[in-house]
This record gives structure tokens, C-alpha cells and sequence, in this order.
């Protein structure tokens, strides 16, 4: 159902802030790992879990949350991700060790993964074909301010109140969200009966864990160590069950026709290779400049 014109930009507000801050959590913590690292006294290979565990998370359960709000309603899968984000925040801000800050970064990104999967879901039901497009462009560029934006944000928050204010300042600013999403977000009408593709969901999961397990800790281990090789073989066993599950499944948690379109699926591996090309680079900027540089964060 559409909704009036004014309520409509209302909605994309209330949406535009969780769409901006879970990406934003995602970069504007590049530039205090350093100071993480210190603090914590932790090497490279362990210290980028705070931003891998964060990634791994959302990317991995996007289309599981999409099931999820078209089965128990989009509002209240949003709404109940943006609790779940707020509320890690404030305990990542408060770990008092490297493994505890991990943890409650995947907690963080339980809820943002669900922020960002709904968001977009409930703009293409609120707003009718020949606005829907641009609406989605704008939540687009929410995405890209947040990663824009983030490690600027990031430096000064540290510079000037440390490491842990880049997480306590989620608190105050998810509150009003929360509060604005609950009052402006209708209810949608669930789908009374899914089957959810759980062997799908989790051979892609674990499948990318330890493909990402494997590349963390090639380095350091040693790329011919049976421990990497162990990953490597597991990650590709566990993809190509996804991909065997995912062609026989009624109701699959992701459609692989998808990938028979040229332009879908050169436009996801352009999009694959560019996040890969910025954030090596957001990630060791901080460590260049802070170590070879002797360059404030904040610069």
C-alpha cells in the first residue's frame, strides 16, 4: 500500500539514519584501530577482527534478514535491529578486552545487517514505481556518505574523547531513531508461511568465515600451513554446498538465475572489486600514518 506523499519523506528520514549509521560503524572504526591496538596490546592479524567480524556478519546474513522481515513484518525487524545495534554499542564501548569487543561487534552487526536488509524493502513498498527509483538512489547515497564520512568522524571523536566515544555516540543518536522509526514506520502485513533455507544460510556463513579466517591469518601462519590450507578447503567445501543447496531448494535464500544476467552480475563483481580496492586502503591508512608518518589520527 502507498502512503501519502508527506509521510513517505518522513519514512526515508527515519530510514536514511540507520541506513547511514551501520555502514558508518563500519568505517569510522578503521581510524582508531590503531589506538585499539595499542590499548589492547594486539597484533594486526587479531585487531582487524573488529572491523572483519562487523563486515562478515552483515554481508553473510543480508539475505536472511530480507526472509526474515517478509515472514514477521519489516517494521519490527527493523526497529527490533536497531535496539540490537544501539544497545552493542554502548557494550562495545564499555570491553575491557580485545576478544569481549569482538564479540559485541558481532552482536552490533546482528542489528545492523537488519537495518540495512529492511531499509530498502520498506522504501520500494512505500513508494510507488516512478519515485522508487530515486528514493533508493538516496538511501544509496546515505551508504556512501556513511563510509565517506566515517573516518573523518572517527579521528575527531578519538582526538578528542577516545577510542571508546565512537561507539557511545550510537547511544544518543539511536535513541531518537528508534523513537521516530517506532512512531513513522507502519506495520507491513507478514507472509503467513516461508520455508527458511537454513542449510543455505549456514553453508554461506561458515563458508565465509573461514575463507576469511584463512586470508587473516595466511601471513602470520604461513600460506603453505596445514591450518590455512584446512580453511581454504573447508570454505570452498562448505560455498559449493551453498551453491548445490541453493539450485534444489523450493524457496532459496538466494536466487543464482540472478547471475544469467551479464549486467547483474558485472555490476556485483565491479562493486566487489571497488569495496575491496577502498578499504584496503581505509584500513592501513591509519596504521601508514600513525607508525611510518608520525601523523596525528586526525590528520
Amino acid at each position: 500500500m502507498q502512503e501519502s506523499n508527506n509521510h513517505r519523506w518522513w519514512v526515508m528520514a527515519a530510514l536514511a539514519v540507520g541506513t547511514f549509521m551501520a555502514p558508518l560503524d563500519g568505517s569510522v572504526v578503521n581510524i582508531v584501530l590503531p589506538q585499539i591496538a595499542g590499548y589492547f596490546q594486539s597484533d594486526l592479524a587479531s585487531v582487524e577482527w573488529v572491523i572483519m567480524s562487523y563486515l562478515l556478519v552483515i554481508s553473510s546474513l543480508l539475505l536472511i534478514y530480507g526472509r526474515l522481515g517478509d515472514m514477521y513484518g519489516h517494521k519490527t525487524v527493523y526497529v527490533t535491529g536497531f535496539i540490537i545495534f544501539t544497545l552493542a554499542s554502548v557494550l562495545c564501548a564499555t570491553a575491557q578486552n580485545l576478544a569481549v569487543l569482538i564479540a559485541f561487534r558481532v552482536v552490533q552487526a546482528l542489528g545492523a545487517g537488519m537495518m540495512m536488509a529492511i531499509g530498502p524493502a520498506i522504501i520500494a513498498a512505500t513508494f510507488p514505481p516512478g519515485e522508487r527509483g530515486r528514493a533508493l538512489g538516496l538511501i544509496g547515497s546515505t551508504v556512501a556518505a556513511a563510509l565517506a564520512f566515517g573516518p573523518t568522524i572517527g579521528g575527531v571523536l578519538s582526538d578528542y574523547f577516545g577510542w571508546r566515544s565512537v561507539f557511545y555516540i550510537n547511544l544518543p543518536i539511536g535513541i531518537v531513531a528508534i523513537t521516530a522509526s517506532s512512531i513513522v514506520l507502519r506495520r507491513s502485513v507478514a507472509t503467513k508461511r516461508q520455508n527458511f533455507d537454513f542449510a543455505g544460510a549456514g553453508s554461506a556463513f561458515l563458508g565465509l568465515s573461514f575463507l576469511l579466517f584463512a586470508l587473516s591469518y595466511g601471513q602470520s601462519w604461513g600460506w603453505r600451513s596445514a591450518g590455512v590450507w584446512a580453511l581454504l578447503i573447508a570454505a570452498l567445501i562448505l560455498l559449493a554446498t551453498f551453491i548445490f543447496v541453493e539450485k534444489r531448494v523450493p524457496e532459496p535464500m538466494m536466487d543464482l538465475t540472478l547471475f544469467k544476467s551479464r549486467l547483474f552480475t558485472m555490476a556485483n563483481l565491479t562493486s566487489l572489486l571497488n569495496f575491496m580496492a577502498q578499504f584496503s586502503v581505509v584500513f592501513l591508512m591509519p596504521f601508514y600514518l600513525l607508525f611510518y608518518r608520525d601523523n596525528p589520527v586526525l590528520l
